[in-house]
Parts: structure tokens; sequence; C-alpha cells
């Protein structure tokens, strides 16, 4: 009931009312909900506290989680480290996750146009070398080149 109250207000784009029925759980129960908390917290524009809930589960390594925190650090301005974490995602599908099914092409093509964006702020790889690190890890897996995936590698 709470995670499908919850998925119904981010769904809708209601992250305050999220917020609020977060609250109103009991404190037991908000402890099983840190990564929606995370997330609403993220999509509300308050980065900073996104990140310090999303640290309480830093022994967590699922893709979900390493996906948020690379996104929460790229809003703060974080390049460097959003970059190592998605090339972590991208290593670790490639090497197989713990636990975890191959990431879908939907999955791969979202996490390397976020790569771009971050390695196009972070302008510390040249483009050769992006490019050959997407053929490493992009070239067998269906990899969708997007408007964005062009726009972020300009």
């Amino acid at each position: 009931m709470i995670k499908t109250s919850l998925t119904s207000f981010i769904k809708a784009k209601q992250f305050e009312d999220a917020l609020k029925y977060l609250d109103n759980l009991p404190q037991a129960l908000q402890k099983e909900f840190v990564m929606e908390n995370a997330y609403i917290l993220h999509r509300n524009g308050n980065n900073k506290k996104a990140l310090a809930k999303l640290q309480t589960l830093k022994d967590d390594t699922s893709y979900q989680y390493q996906h948020l925190l690379a996104q929460i650090n790229y809003k703060l301005g974080k390049y460097d480290q959003s970059v190592s974490i998605y090339e972590g995602i991208l290593n670790s599908n490639t090497e197989g996750m713990e636990g975890e099914e191959p990431l879908d092409q939907d999955e791969i093509t979202d996490i390397t146009t976020n790569y771009l964006a971050c390695q196009s702020s972070v302008q510390k790889s040249s483009q050769q070398d992006v490019k050959k690190f997407l053929q490493q890890y992009c070239s067998d897996s269906g990899f969708e080149q997007t408007y964005e995936y062009f726009f972020n590698l300009s």
C-alpha cells in the first residue's frame, strides 16, 4: 500500500505530497523507504538532503542506488564523481552485476546519455576517449544513439 501510494505521487510529480506522506509514516516504516525518499527529494530539487538520505544506504550496491547517486552528484556539480559512478555501472553491467539482471537497452541508453553529459561538464577526456569507452561498453548492447547522445557528445 505504501509503495503504491509513493509510486502514484511520483508518477503524478506530486513530490511535496509524497514528502508529506513519508513524513507522516512511523519512523520504522520511513527506514524502509529511504531510496524512495532520496529520489523524491532529488526530484524536488533538494539534492543535498537527497544525498544525505541516500548515504545512509552506503552499503547498497544496486544499479538503482548507483544511478540515483550519480544523478544527485551531477546536480550538485560533482561531475567527476558522477562520471566515475556511471563508468562503474557500465563496467559492472559488462562483467555481470551480482544479484541483478543485465541492464536493458533503455537503461544503457539512459546511463550513457547521462555519462556523456557528465563528461562534457568535466571536459577531462577527449572526444576520442569517450567514443572508445562507449564502443567498449555499448556496442554489443543494442545501444540507441539518441538526440541526447549526439548533443552530449558534441
